[in-house]
């Protein structure tokens, strides 16, 4: 669907920015960041730059990451921003170099403001 009328900012409903079936931007985003070392059944993630994600501060949920290479998504528990640590609610295993996201589809987070859902 093309976007049609005028763009409104405080309109989110107006314009439909989903990507379509068979888009070149589908699974063609990067990660955020990357692991910077490994880690086995661990809930402490260090990774190269923490400034990305959020454990909600006490006001929202917190943020779900989900690991390169992987399916299941686990939230924050807190951020060191000062040594660009997660502490995730549930224990992952990782190699160092592995791509951290926000929860994906597919093979790679995709590029645009949303991610696919099909």
């Amino acid at each position: 669907m093309a976007a049609t009328g005028d763009p409104d900012p405080f309109d989110l409903s107006a314009l439909d920015l989903r990507l379509r079936a068979g888009s070149a931007c589908v699974d063609r985003g990067g990660f955020l960041t990357e692991a910077a070392e490994d880690g086995q059944a661990s809930t402490t993630l260090r990774v190269d730059d923490a400034g990305y994600f959020i454990d909600g501060y006490g006001i929202v949920g917190p943020d779900l990451i989900q690991l390169e290479g992987q399916t299941r998504a686990v939230s924050i528990a807190a951020v060191d921003y000062g040594t660009d640590t997660l502490t995730l609610a549930e224990p992952l295993s990782w190699s160092a170099g592995d791509g951290v996201s926000l929860p994906y589809r597919g093979a790679r987070p995709d590029q645009g403001l949303h991610e696919r859902r099909e």
